[in-house]
């Protein structure tokens, strides 16, 4: 009897401490389903993808995404509707590791265009600006929105103001300068490095685990110029006293979303930076945009030009007449477009070849007429009538990255 008892009171112990743990179970999962099964069942996975990134199209073919660009923003352009569905800002540290997971909650699922705009600082919009084109024969933009800024509205923009008249709706920028051309744009002559990617027609679904990958190309381009041998022109410039004046200019300060130029986009004029004068040479460096090789060059292009502008000496009478240009305006990509390797190859064929490319080196060497010339006269008159061609007085040879593209024979009068 007493043995039924204990083993009873044991039974009703055991029933009790398991309904007390349940309980205890269920308090702690806030669980109030009739089935346990589903208090115990993981939630459905969050719907997620995956961006990465890289930065290869560069001299050397390695990701150098880390060291090169420090801020992104990706604009997520709805297909089916033709807007903007949302402007996701990259981290430091997710370029740091060359990916960035976004919640499905921040896009719904469907199929999207994706535009990646990076920049080499930390802040974008520094130096650059993305803009809504309400007009561009106007050029009247207002700020981006989402729901209303359509894929073929949206402009990535060089900091840069119109040097003379009113500016524009919205303006183009904070940079000053000056131009000759009211209707010019002048840069700060200081920007960061501008970098762009593109995903066309990206379907987004629920389970899919296929990274969108971003492989980003450069926007911007440095022009080191030097100029040698400014001794010989003394006589008529103040070129050892007064450094020329070294700038370029271009129709190329604002890209659409697939990093072409619409056709009303104005000139800006570039000016150089970093001058290092001597009595003989000058060095200095040009920071512009991307250079365009179908853009640039053919017989419709806007041609993206160096200009090299001599400080002419006073006259005996203390006059001092306008500066003069040393070489006639060099257009700068039909000029790289034509280099040729030792083999006879082009050595930049295509756009992606001079995307490619860190910087060019554009060495300007003025010698005397004379040296080097392999038939000189050996009967000069010297008398010459009034009448005949000036002979020129010194030589230039241009090289680009050490190869040389053109011979030019000025005349200084």
């Amino acid at each position: 009897m007493k043995m039924e008892r204990l083993k009873r009171n044991t039974l009703l112990l055991l029933l009790a401490a398991s309904a007390a743990l349940v309980s205890l179970m269920t308090l702690a999962t806030g669980c109030v389903g009739e089935s346990f099964d589903e208090c115990f069942d993981p939630p459905p996975p969050e719907f997620s993808y995956r961006l990465t990134f890289r930065y290869t199209y560069n001299n050397n073919g390695r990701d150098r995404l880390s060291t090169s660009i420090g801020v992104i923003e990706i604009y997520a352009f709805d297909a089916a509707t033709g807007t903007l569905a949302a402007i996701i800002p990259v981290e430091a540290e997710d370029i740091a590791r060359g990916w960035i997971e976004v919640a499905g909650d921040e896009l719904p699922e469907g199929t999207y265009t994706f535009v990646a705009w990076g920049g080499s600082g930390s802040d974008l919009g520094r130096t650059f600006s993305g803009r809504h084109m309400d007009d561009p024969t106007t050029h009247a933009h207002t700020a981006i929105e989402v729901g209303r800024t359509g894929l073929d509205d949206f402009y990535m923009m060089l900091g840069c103001e119109v040097s003379r008249g009113p500016v524009s709706a919205g303006g183009e920028g904070t940079g000053s300068g000056t131009s000759d051309d009211p209707d010019d744009h002048v840069s700060s002559g200081t920007f960061d490095d501008l970098f762009h990617a593109v995903a066309e027609n990206v379907t987004l679904t629920r389970g899919s685990d296929e990274p969108i990958d971003f492989d980003f190309t450069r926007n911007t381009s440095v022009i080191k110029v030097s100029v040698t041998g400014l001794e010989h022109l003394r006589a008529e410039t103040r070129a050892g006293t007064v450094p020329p004046e070294v700038f370029a200019t271009g129709r190329n300060g604002r890209h659409r979303w697939d990093n072409t130029i619409d056709a009303e986009a104005r000139t800006v004029r570039y000016p150089s930076t970093n001058h290092h004068l001597t009595d003989t040479s000058l060095s200095t460096d040009i920071h512009m945009m991307r250079l365009h090789k179908e853009r640039h060059t053919g017989p419709e292009g806007d041609p993206v030009l160096l200009h090299v502008k001599l400080a002419a000496a006073a006259t005996r009478d203390g006059a001092t007449p306008a500066d003069s240009l040393l070489v006639p305006p060099l257009d700068i990509v039909a000029r790289i477009g034509e280099i040729r390797t030792a083999t006879g190859a082009l050595r930049y064929p295509d756009q992606a070849a001079i995307d490619r490319e860190d910087e060019f080196r554009i060495n300007i060497a003025i010698t005397p007429a004379g040296d080097g010339d392999p038939d000189p006269d050996p009967d000069p008159d010297p008398d010459p009538d009034p009448g005949d061609d000036p002979q020129p007085r010194y030589r230039v040879t241009i090289t680009i990255n050490g190869w040389e593209v053109v011979t030019l024979n000025p005349v200084t009068e």
